[in-house]
């Protein structure tokens, strides 16, 4: 058993608040799970695609106090007709306070533009979800605080958004490239309503930016991504990853909250009788600086199956 700590009360006073604001998970130092931030990454060649990305911070806090999120995805690509849809389960959790959701998203994709094998994508989200507040799992000093035993639930709420991306090459093993997007989430919600209480959701800004060197069936990906919402930038990635084709890649990452992410993945080409491939990713996470140290590590799972055309 643990009594509220002082994290919790931070965290609630984010939720109940104008600064209410952070609505949207931190980034990820995976490629792959880009489209969850962005609409207009969803995957546009080969096959369909479905996945699991899951993310636990501070395992120092316990398992049912520290951040953790789930997203479950399916990307399907129409070749022919230069568009992809998908759509997102997702459950974000911080001690008592949660939010739960679906998404829909769309993008058209539109080849050969300022190059041969360049692409630019644009893309739109729409999302339902709900916010709860329910400390009934946890073990506070006094019995009678309305505050901590009363289980604040809202019910479902819209927000809609969009997104661009640009690529000079699509060719990633074999030429050079740079890479850019930027999305907006909240461009249009209505605001949260937990019982006398009304929260606003603000918009938030994800962008991205990198290069691709390849070689020898080989390629290293630098990269930035920042996570803004007004007033301030929540956190921002400094990215660097190595694959070589059809085996393996392994990258770092380094957060604005101190964070220092080492991943590691191995690619299975010709999974399930050469009918899809497979990916499998894990990251560890370790804080470097004073204030989380303590909470301990935390690490991401990724798990993606690609189905042949």
């Amino acid at each position: 058993m643990r009594y509220i700590s002082i994290v919790f009360i931070v965290l609630f006073s984010c939720f109940t608040t104008a600064v209410f604001s952070q609505q949207y998970p931190y980034l990820s130092g995976f490629e792959e799970t880009r489209h969850i931030w962005n609409p207009a990454m969803l995957h546009s060649e080969d096959g369909a695609q479905v996945g699991i990305y899951a993310r636990q911070q501070w395992i120092g806090l316990g398992f049912d106090t520290a951040p953790r999120f789930v997203n479950v995805h399916y990307q399907h690509p129409f070749e022919d007709h230069n568009m992809s849809a998908g759509i997102n389960l997702y459950s974000d959790k911080s001690g008592p306070v949660s939010n739960n959701g679906v998404s829909l998203q769309y993008a058209y994709h539109i080849p050969s533009i300022i190059g041969r094998y360049a692409k630019l994508s644009l893309g739109l989200v729409g999302s339902i979800n709900s916010f709860s507040f329910d400390p009934s799992d946890e073990v506070y000093r006094e019995d009678d605080d309305p505050l901590l035993i009363t289980t604040r639930n809202s019910t479902m709420y819209p927000s809609a958004g969009g997104g661009i991306a640009y690529i000079s090459n699509t060719r990633l093993f074999k030429d050079n490239n740079f890479f850019f997007g930027l999305s907006g989430y909240h461009a249009f919600s209505t605001n949260v309503l937990i019982q006398s209480n009304n929260f606003e959701r603000q918009l938030h800004l994800y962008g991205h930016v990198g290069s691709n060197l390849a070689f020898d069936n080989m390629r290293i990906e630098p990269s930035i991504s920042v996570n803004y919402t007004q007033p301030e930038i929540i956190d921002f990635l400094l990215n660097v990853k190595f694959e070589m084709e059809d085996l393996f890649w392994a990258g770092l990452s380094l957060s604005s909250v101190s964070d220092l992410f080492f991943q590691g993945g191995y690619i299975v080409p010709n999974f399930n009788g050469g009918f899809g491939e497979l990916r499998v990713g894990v990251m560890g996470a370790f804080n470097i600086g004073e204030t989380v140290r303590r909470a301990g590590p935390g690490f991401e799972l990724f798990l993606n199956y690609r189905f042949d055309d």
